[in-house]
């Protein structure tokens, strides 16, 4: 019974051990900088693929449509589902400025902001 529980005692040890190195390698600067640069390759993969502008244009279609069918809505919580679905779709807005080249821009702050990078995407032959 001593040899087990001296066995199950060291399993736990090197378990907690292994555990708290894995937590600092995830906290560490190695691991930010490679989830960056796997996003940074997925970015310029997805940015040479005009498949992935098409379903940008989609999603920027369905969120529009979204934010129309809870603005007409009179459900309860209502005004905080359209915000939500607003800021969805103020994201898609800025990758499909990003993805048509559109760069310089401040992240959307009014419906002033919204509309202008509308406008700037539409002239460039994007339509949603």
């Amino acid at each position: 019974m001593g040899y087990e529980a001296d066995l199950l005692s060291g399993v736990i040890v090197l378990s907690c051990l292994v555990a708290l190195g894995l937590l600092a390698w995830l906290g560490s600067v190695g691991w930010r900088a490679h989830v960056e640069r796997q996003a940074r390759r997925r970015r310029q993969e997805a940015d040479s693929s005009p498949l992935a502008t098409l379903e940008l244009q989609l999603r920027l279609g369905q969120m529009a449509a979204e934010i129309r069918a809870l603005s007409a809505s009179g459900h309860f919580a209502a005004a905080h589902h359209t915000k939500a679905a607003e800021v969805a779709y103020d994201r898609l807005l800025d990758e499909a400025c990003h993805r048509a080249g559109l760069h310089g821009y401040e992240p959307i702050a009014n419906e002033e902001d919204r509309v202008i990078k509308e406008l700037e995407l539409s002239a460039r032959g994007w339509a949603w």
